[in-house]
């Protein structure tokens, strides 16, 4: 009797340490499956390296050519001045114009139609800059003191480093830009990813507006596309 006791003990003791690895076995597999769940999806953009178009665009006004001016066979005159917060941020980077590059000249009453127009002047080359442009008004009705929009279409000569907008944040309360980039490392599970924030200091908007300029390039992948907020040290999945 005594060692059927035993053997029952032994056959319980037994039974019961499988039921306990089974448990601790489900436990981690189900622990592991919740924080997977838990981890935001992500989408990875590298920095890209092209030719950027930017919009010159500045406000003028308008007066006729006076005895004194040096216009050659242009009969109007518009001076507008370009401010650095529309050019610039953080970089210090002008719009690559001079005197003699044409530019279009358009007024209120015109719409989509432009005068071609010239540079004749240009003061300053950082900070504010004021432009001086000579057009002729080929018998459209232009007033003195008129305002007339300056433009160009520009692209730089070299390629720069850009990152779409969506990748790009702003922290008001250090008043500065940052991206989230994402690293491999080990974790307790084996390899993951984490996102890491990394300031950046941008230029001028690129083409159509969708992407930035960086000062430099990054060479890790950079978040644009979360389904979860993603800070500093957000462990993340990979959704391409």
């Amino acid at each position: 009797m005594k060692h059927l006791n035993k053997l029952n003990f032994r056959v319980l003791g037994f039974i019961l340490a499988v039921i306990f690895v089974l448990g601790m076995i489900f436990f981690t597999v189900y622990s592991r499956a919740f924080s997977e769940r838990q981890k935001p999806w992500v989408s990875l953009v590298l920095t890209e390296h092209r030719d950027n178009y930017m919009s010159f665009e500045i406000t003028g006004v308008a007066r006729p050519v006076g005895a004194d001016d040096d216009a050659g066979d242009f009969d109007w005159i518009a001076v507008g001045t370009l401010y650095e917060s529309d050019y610039i941020n953080g970089t210090g980077i002008p719009p690559p114009l001079g005197v003699g590059y044409r530019v279009n000249v358009n007024t209120a009453t015109m719409y989509y139609q432009y005068l071609h127009g010239q540079i004749l002047a240009i003061s300053g080359i950082q900070g504010d800059i004021e432009y001086t442009v000579g057009f002729v008004s080929g018998g459209s009705p232009i007033n003195e003191g008129d305002e007339v929009l300056i433009s160009r279409e520009l692209t730089h000569l070299v390629e720069q480093p850009t990152l779409p907008i969506t990748a790009v944040h702003f922290d008001v309360f250090e008043n500065r830009h940052y991206v989230y980039v994402v690293v491999r490392r080990d974790g307790a599970w084996g390899r993951e990813f984490v996102a890491q924030r990394r300031n950046v200091n941008l230029g001028l908007l690129g083409q159509q507006g969708m992407s930035y300029v960086l000062s430099a390039a990054i060479l890790e992948p950079v978040v644009q596309w979360s389904d979860k907020p993603v800070h500093d040290g957000t462990v993340v999945r990979l959704f391409d």
